[in-house]
């Protein structure tokens, strides 16, 4: 008899929607080859090293190109809100590291085929790229709570008190795709899955109102509510769902009874802020002239796209 747990009888609104998506970009992701988004994504990443990147401590002024800040020289910084200083240098050198050795790699599957296709090594570098791309999604989801609702609405005073709980307004809606994914069966039948999505609810709802008083007391405090303010998404977009995708999804027990399918599509609602983020960075990134990270970030996307493809390709062989 199955071990597996089925979602509902009759599918919620969260998974007909989910698999619409899935139905559309499916085929339109299949046509890309895998060892075409490495590629690319790699070149993009590494290409950063030469475009303006680097920014100033205060996030206003570009300071040169991404190797300014691979060479940690003065006041060249990683673009980032909270990846600051030496973790953000740290962070940029990984992703360069990383991008190097997908070249590698696929120099290497041109004399040995069967290296892209054993399934453990896949699902390793699979682990690794996705771990980035959700830094990097937790990293500008605050990037554009925090500085989009300021930046967007504050000609005057209404507006300026409507971008001050703007923040808590997302957090509240996200809460509420929390609650949802609740419903799922196979999320209902699991502890830790409950834990972790009531606390992920409950943290974006503490992390709004931070947000709201941080923003009325001044972006340049530095008392413990600003710096929970800040920090409190990483709970979020990326060690609860990177727990869960390491734990059912890419390494789950023999006998689980939880499917990862509808846990996946309930994180992808948690994740439209996140998403909304990016383009907001592309916006900041293009506003003040550190561009290079558009083709940086895409790459980091693009190398977890093609592991993921190539995930599936040997799960299937």
């Amino acid at each position: 008899m199955s071990n597996e747990v089925s979602v509902t009888t009759k599918p919620g609104l969260i998974d007909r929607v989910g698999e619409k998506v899935e139905r559309h970009l499916s085929p339109i992701l299949r046509r890309v080859p895998p060892r075409i988004s490495l590629l690319t994504g790699s070149v993009f990443v590494i290409a950063s090293l030469f475009l303006p990147l680097a920014m100033d401590a205060c996030g206003g002024h570009a300071t040169g190109p991404g190797l300014n800040i691979v060479l940690g020289k003065a006041d060249c910084y990683w673009p980032s809100l909270f990846l600051g200083g030496g973790l953000g240098r740290g962070f940029y050198i990984f992703v360069l590291v990383f991008a190097l050795a997908v070249l590698v790699t696929l120099v290497a599957w041109l004399a040995v085929p069967k290296t892209l296709g054993k399934a453990s090594f896949v699902t390793v570098l699979f682990a690794i790229s996705g771990a980035a791309s959700l830094v990097i999604l937790a990293d500008y989801c605050e990037f554009f709570v925090w500085l989009g609702s300021d930046a967007l609405l504050k000609k005057t005073t209404a507006e300026a008190i409507v971008s001050r709980w703007a923040p808590l307004g997302v957090c509240l809606l996200t809460s509420v795709a929390c609650a949802r994914c609740l419903r799922a069966k196979s999320v209902r039948d699991s502890l830790p899955i409950r834990i972790l999505f009531v606390v992920a609810g409950a943290g974006t709802i503490a992390t709004g109102c931070f947000e709201a008083y941080a923003q009325i007391r001044g972006f340049g405090n530095t008392d413990l509510v600003t710096q929970i303010a800040i920090w409190a998404p990483i709970g979020l977009y990326f060690f609860a769902p990177l727990s869960l995708w390491f734990r059912y999804g890419l390494w789950p027990a023999k006998n689980s009874a939880v499917e990862w399918h509808p846990v996946r599509l309930r994180l992808g609602i948690i994740y439209v802020p996140a998403v909304a983020g990016q383009f907001y960075a592309a916006f900041q990134a293009v506003n003040i002239r550190v561009w290079g990270l558009i083709p940086c970030l895409v790459g980091i996307h693009l190398i977890t796209l093609g592991y993921m493809q190539l995930a599936r390709e040997a799960e299937k062989a």
